[in-house]
């Protein structure tokens, strides 16, 4: 068990070396009392995003657009058919930069379902579940979509491709579901989801991007992004993100 020496947080997990609520480096516990994860200590993705993902949906109030007039119409017309992986995420694609969310929600739950057609779930979580996007999705809808992107593994454990798209899509869109549900405090689900990753270098490319994102945003959340980093496995993506962003020190 190591403790946080700021905020005193502990954590169980041997693998952490810094504070996920500060970034202040862990230290052995002061005694041997049990203890639990306090429950803010996953707030490390979410608390960088609360203030970068604009002030919430007041989009839903507003008259609609005439791009989501046409996107609406677009979104009827291809519901019906069997094969409509490709357009619906188009749709998606261009619903998400106008903050069009519950058109976005719409056409994901209408994507086709059919085992014998191409269906780019993941490709579309991997759109959808960017971290800017994370404040208008809800945990419901993002058990659905991790739910879709699981359903691609056959039983005894061997992958399967889902539609066109190879595991290694399913990797990269398990990242970012897994970050989306740490950022809700959830790391049951969000350990869950990684371990179920084919490619763990593609979960740390996600956790890697995601600390970019951060950085970007705004440079004094450095130490929460290098708390982040250090949940990445794959030792160079490790290596060059700290590098990286040291630089903002």
């Amino acid at each position: 068990m190591k403790e946080c020496p700021t905020c005193n947080s502990t954590y169980t997990d041997e693998s952490f070396n810094y504070c996920l609520v500060d970034g202040s480096q862990l230290i052995p516990p002061k005694d041997n009392s049990e203890a639990s994860i306090a429950t803010e200590v996953f707030t490390i993705v979410r608390r960088p995003f609360e203030s970068l993902a604009g002030e919430g949906s007041d989009h839903k109030t507003k008259p609609q657009s005439r791009k989501e007039t046409l996107l609406r119409k677009s979104l009827d017309l291809v519901r019906s058919e069997a094969d409509n992986g490709d357009a619906i995420v188009k749709i998606i694609r261009k619903a998400l930069p106008e903050q069009l969310y519950d058109l976005a929600v719409e056409a994901m739950h209408a994507m086709s379902k059919g085992s014998d057609s191409s269906d780019p779930a993941c490709d579309a979580v991997e759109v959808m579940f960017a971290p800017k996007h994370w404040n208008h999705i809800s945990e419901d809808f993002a058990d659905y979509c991790a739910r879709r992107v699981l359903q691609s593994a056959a039983s005894s454990g061997a992958f399967i491709y889902f539609g066109d798209h190879p595991p290694e899509a399913r990797s990269s869109a398990l990242g970012y579901l897994g970050l989306y549900f740490l950022s809700r405090g959830n790391e049951v689900r969000s350990r869950e989801l990684w371990s179920a990753a084919r490619d763990r270098h593609l979960v740390d490319t996600a956790i890697s991007e995601t600390c970019d994102f951060i950085v970007e945003e705004d440079e004094s959340r450095v130490d929460s992004a290098l708390a982040l980093a250090d949940l990445i496995e794959t030792k160079n993506i490790k290596a060059k993100i700290m590098s990286d962003l040291t630089a903002y020190l």
